[in-house]
């Protein structure tokens, strides 16, 4: 053990040092003379570089600091990462001085490219490159009044602002906080910026999670039983600065996302769907692991961000500017929504809703503007890598130069492993639940539960051991884990429907004594549940501790391993598949109609679901699904199955005079 454990620290540091050392320290020249201009960079959460006070500038994210920094919340000590309940403190900086191309030389590519247009174009001598790395875990507000002062500083007259990711809601901000800043805007384009929010932001608060984070690393420690770095990585150094983070807040889903497409709580008299502010705000604040503070609290909250900062819609900020939008609006499997159920008090997260209406971690009614700003839809680009897309670079170079561009689809030849028609949607996915009394992290003669996905030829395209998981986000499938006071282990998983075999494990010496419950779901195009089958595993293989394989090619139900027995607990259907004809309709003030509903139980549809509407000033909706203009304006009117389908539709409806 004392081996692994040295091996496990050299993994550490020669994985991590490497990127500490490659960071180049010369830019361009910058521009000069009167009329000065830069066009500023703008990174995404996680994609600048963190430094340690205590340990002489020590690089925390991601460097040598990082070991130091999980280490102190492994013993009990408050990370350099972390703020105060409050949401400030952390000691943790950023610093533009040292970080010019941000973490792992993610915006390298982009900064490259456009310092090449520039230079092409004549233009060098005109504008700046500037790389704006910013502390991603403190408060947006302030970090706007950073990038002021950065631009004023430099003499900079004008300003092209280029955001990825929460970048965009940086650039929103800047230009919300004065008129002189954003008259100095010359021109914004944002890629992939969750501008409405997302609920991805939710997964680090709640489940010590985080997609963005690549868990092979993790895996690596795992394997070679190093749980004391593993366990903080992955779950609990997440959750110690992912709880009080003005930034993570900040960049969930707020009150214009959750007005088109609602929360689901799940209480002891039915379903509800949470689609207004305070609900929205009184639920988040029902959870066990939230801060109270920073969901409506205080002046870094997701509350005053939202309504005071924006004034109550992002969009409206950006009125009159020249806005230019890209990403990827449909294709990838994306949480679009969150499910939660009541628990005395408490509200419990029950993990997303997702849906292939998204890049993988933004949902594209978020990213694309409404219809109000120039989008530029580029099928097959997932969040991280547009970075690196040469169709996006060409955007971004071509509307710098002042060159039209389509707001058409532009073709990708990325390969899928699951659908990315719209008509197929998730329906070509299974959903897979899994709850057991394994621990999420290891612990003593038990390592917890081990998931394997193949592929036709038997080969291993994604795992996931406890916590940590890898090969799922780049294949396009969902691994989530989480622990709740009534299991010790949640697991969500979607996988293809076909060609796909999961295989599931468990780390505990005590073979036959091990009991999981598996919820296999067949779904339909938007992710509804159309059937939902519960199992009882008990036991497992002796030898490999193997407890079942699941290929839903086959079956819908786990086939036990040697040593393991199988039960069928429940059985259900669910009546939701049907859809509506289209996502748009168009109303006169006083005008009424009922969208027109297609699919097999489309007759069954308007009667079975929860209607509301994201603005009964502009329409309104009933019960059964009549909606009525009330004055010019657009709403979008979301229909919720009343069942534990999660079945949702909605379809932005248009008032006219």
């Amino acid at each position: 053990m004392l081996m692994k454990r040295v091996v496990s620290f050299f993994l550490i540091f020669i994985l991590v040092v490497p990127y500490a050392l490659a960071v180049p320290k010369a830019q361009a020249a910058p521009a000069s003379g009167p009329g000065k201009k830069a066009v500023y960079l703008l990174p995404g959460f996680m994609e600048s570089r963190l430094y340690s006070q205590r340990y002489g500038g020590m690089e925390i994210w991601v460097g040598p600091g990082l070991a130091t920094e999980i280490g102190r919340n492994a013993l009990g000590l408050q990370p350099e990462m972390a703020n105060n309940v409050a949401g400030e403190g952390m000691l943790a900086y950023a610093d533009r001085n040292r970080d010019r191309i941000g973490t792992l030389a993610s915006f390298l590519p982009l900064i490259s490219s456009i310092n090449s247009c520039l230079a092409l174009n004549g233009l060098s001598n005109v504008y700046t490159v500037e790389f704006f790395s910013y502390n991603y875990l403190a408060d947006l507000n302030d970090t706007a009044k950073e990038l002021a002062a950065d631009i004023k500083a430099k003499g900079y007259e004008s300003v092209i602002l280029v955001g990825h990711s929460n970048g965009g809601l940086l650039a929103s901000t800047y230009i919300a906080q004065s008129a002189e800043n954003k008259n100095k805007v010359e021109k914004t384009i944002l890629l992939a910026s969750p501008l409405l929010g997302t609920f991805t932001a939710l997964e680090p608060v709640e489940t010590g999670g985080l997609t963005l984070f690549d868990g092979s690393f993790i895996m690596t420690l795992l394997e070679l039983g190093y749980d004391i770095f593993a366990k903080p990585i992955s779950k609990d150094w997440v959750k110690s600065w992912a709880r009080n983070s003005p930034n993570v807040y900040q960049l969930m889903a707020g009150n214009e996302y959750v007005s088109k497409t609602p929360v689901l709580y799940r209480t002891p008299s039915g379903l509800q769907t949470i689609n207004t502010p305070e609900g929205y705000y009184a639920l988040l604040n029902q959870s066990p692991n939230t801060n109270a503070n920073l969901v409506s609290g205080n002046t870094r909250s997701l509350k005053y961000f939202r309504e005071t900062v924006f004034g109550g819609h992002v969009l409206d900020l950006w009125e009159g500017m020249d806005l230019t939008l890209i990403g990827c609006e449909y294709g990838f499997v994306t949480p679009v929504s969150a499910l939660y159920h009541q628990s005395g008090s408490r509200a419990i997260y029950d993990g997303a809703i997702y849906s292939k209406a998204g890049d993988g971690i933004v949902a594209g009614m978020s990213m694309n503007g409404d219809e109000r700003y120039n989008f530029v839809n580029l099928p097959g680009a997932s969040h991280i890598p547009i970075l690196l897309d040469i169709r996006a670079l060409a955007v971004v170079n071509d509307v710098i130069m002042g060159r039209s561009v389509s707001n058409n689809s532009v073709a990708s030849n990325a390969s899928q492993t699951s659908s990315d028609l719209p008509s197929v949607g998730m329906s070509d996915m299974i959903r897979v639940e899994i709850k057991s009394s394994d621990p999420l992290s290891a612990a003593t003669l038990n390592s917890g539960l081990d998931v394997r996905v193949y592929d036709k030829k038997g080969k291993t395209v994604a795992r996931a051991k406890g916590e940590a998981q890898q090969g799922f986000t780049e294949n396009n499938f969902v691994y989530s884990s989480w622990n709740t006071i009534e299991n010790a282990t949640n697991i969500l998983c979607y996988i293809p429907k076909d060609g796909y075999t999961m295989e599931v494990f468990t780390g505990s010496a005590n073979r036959l004594g091990c009991i999981v419950t598996v919820c296999t779901e067949t779904l339909e195009p938007s992710g509804g549940i159309l059937s939902r089958n519960e199992y009882r595993v008990t036991g497992a293989n002796l030898l490999s501790g193997s407890m079942f394989t699941l290929d839903s090619g086959k079956s819908m139900a786990p086939v036990p391993k040697i040593g393991a027995r199988l039960s069928t607990v429940s059985s259900e259907k669910y009546a939701q598949n049907w859809q509506f004809v289209s996502n748009a309709l168009s109303l006169g003030a006083g005008g009424s109609a009922i969208p027109e509903i297609v699919g097999p139980d489309a007759a069954r549809a308007a009667g079975n679901c929860i209607w509301t509407s994201s603005d009964p000033t502009v329409a309104t909706v009933s019960s059964t699904g009549l909606i009525t203009g009330k004055r010019p304006g657009k709403a979008v009117i979301t229909a919720a199955a009343k069942d534990n389908s999660l079945k949702m539709e909605s379809c932005t409806v248009t008032v006219g005079d």
